[in-house]
């Protein structure tokens, strides 16, 4: 009975995976392409090219998340205040659980009333159909992860790019998506963060304040790859988002460590609590 309840969840989770994929590549992808065609035949400038594209991002991660998310009744919490007015542009930053983070930070930040983004992706991600291109639009950096020196200078442009344009940045610092196999140090939750690509980000962007955002996906373990899914149907996210400040002198390296370990507890307490 249970390997028939376990077939039964895999059958719903890939229907509603690949009905809903299909959807947005085809209607997706057209709106996409119209954009960036009606881009190129205006001559928009490149700060509302990227405001463009990251509206389409943020409508069209709502949709396909909105969709799985609601046949898989899984339930999004946010504990954070919508900001009066338009807020700011921001350097924001997350913890990196699952391959779908990309879409879900996508509509926290419209929910938050950010409307312009780029941010730093793996290189990878590239050569993905439609998302890939939507990146490349909006001028994210796409690194590759090895320790190569260009990965800095990458992150450096999207960096002035996003200055130019008014818009936010958004960075995992944790570089990967988070598994018990590959977490070292005392954090229980995540892993440890790497300060190289923030570093860079803060001295572009001296000015931008941090929004930090924890998003706790409910019991342990959570896989994080799409194939693995099924782990999401009936879950509950939190969503966590606060402004927070670098002290004056503070190493960016020392800051985001103490910020990580603030994270950790939070999601202990969560985990406990439940």
């Amino acid at each position: 009975m249970k390997k028939i309840k376990s077939w039964l969840k895999s059958a719903w989770y890939f229907t509603v995976l690949a009905v809903t994929t299909v959807f947005f590549a085809v209607f997706g992808g057209l709106h996409l392409y119209a954009l960036i065609a009606w881009n190129r035949l205006t001559g928009a400038r490149e700060s509302v090219r990227v405001r463009r594209i990251s509206g389409w991002q943020m409508v069209w991660s709502g949709f396909f998340l909105g969709v799985v998310f609601f046949l898989m009744r899984v339930r999004v919490e946010y504990r954070t205040k919508k900001p009066v007015g338009k807020p700011n542009p921001a350097i924001v930053i997350g913890n990196h659980r699952h391959d779908i983070d990309a879409l879900l930070f996508s509509v926290i930040m419209r929910r938050l009333g950010y409307r312009s983004f780029s941010g730093v992706a793996k290189r990878e991600l590239r050569s993905v159909p439609i998302i890939g291109r939507a990146f490349r639009e909006t001028g994210f950096a796409m690194v590759a992860r090895n320790r190569d020196r260009r990965d800095l200078e990458r992150v450096r442009r999207c960096a002035e790019s996003v200055l130019r344009n008014g818009a936010s940045l958004l960075i995992f610092p944790e570089g990967t998506t988070f598994f018990d196999s590959n977490r070292r140090g005392d954090l229980r939750h995540l892993l440890l963060p790497k300060s190289g690509g923030l570093k860079v980000i803060r001295e572009t962007l001296p000015n931008y304040p941090v929004l930090s955002v924890t998003v706790h996906w409910g019991k342990d373990p959570v896989l994080s790859t799409i194939p693995a899914g099924t782990d999401l149907i009936g879950r509950r996210l939190i969503v966590y988002a606060e402004m927070k400040e670098i002290g004056e002198g503070e190493g960016i390296e020392s800051w985001l460590k103490r910020e990580w370990r603030r994270k950790d507890v939070i999601m202990e307490v969560l985990k406990v609590s439940k």
